[in-house]
């Protein structure tokens, strides 16, 4: 069985995300977005493949589902942004876990070692760390607390404390544009159906308005 789901008592709502379809009907990932007063914040969710006779490569298969996490969450959005879930991995295991890193996301244990003097308690069965909550640079700055409960009898519950102000905020995120085909094109015979000058009394929005529309119905018979 699989699922994942969010409960908040906070305005809340399921962003359109261009998920693979066999990775959003698998169950296994969710990106949302709450407001904390006027603070957005987005959150992914995420149920990873347990290593097993079942799942052989399950982390390939999990880092797999991270990669849009990766695109759309850590490199297409800002402001704060959490990764949470059972990743059914050790924290820094994954690839996506280390890109992460290197954008300066850190894993919420780890991170609160560091700052807040917590002491890292495994969250799965009392041996390992497979659930985490994995910090965007600007959640690290808000974070005050940290707590692990033990309510279930597999997993741990993680809870965080963070400070949120009551100003004004924004958040900004580019929509990806959909990926080109390119394996479905004859690269060597297409050709765009329009082909658009620029002449010094245009102007120049309207100028790659239509270009980049030429460009974009040339494709799409694909």
């Amino acid at each position: 069985w699989t699922g994942v789901a969010v409960l908040a008592d906070v305005p809340t709502a399921t962003l359109n995300i261009p998920w693979p379809a066999e990775h959003w009907t698998s169950g296994r990932v969710l990106i949302t977005r709450h407001w904390a007063h006027k603070l957005p914040i987005s959150i992914g969710t995420f149920y990873g493949f347990a290593q097993g006779p079942t799942w052989p490569k399950a982390r390939q298969l999990s880092d797999q589902l991270l990669e849009t996490f990766t695109q759309e969450l850590v490199f297409g959005m800002t402001g704060v942004r959490l990764i949470m879930g059972d990743f059914n991995q050790e924290p820094e295991q994954l690839t996506q876990h280390r890109i992460w890193m290197r954008q300066g996301w850190r894993n919420a244990q780890h991170i609160a070692e560091q700052l807040l003097q917590h002491q890292i308690l495994p969250t799965c069965k009392g041996v390992n760390e497979r659930d985490q909550i994995w910090l965007s640079p600007e959640a690290i700055q808000l974070l005050r607390g940290i707590q692990v409960f033990d309510h279930f009898i597999d997993h741990s519950t993680i809870a965080l404390q963070l400070q949120v102000s009551r100003g004004d905020s924004y958040v900004y995120r580019w929509p990806r544009p959909a990926r080109i085909p390119w394996h479905d094109l004859d690269v060597e015979d297409w050709t765009p159906s329009q082909v658009h000058h620029w002449t010094k009394s245009q102007d120049p929005t309207e100028f790659l308005h239509q270009w980049a529309k030429g460009f974009e119905d040339s494709l799409t018979t694909y």
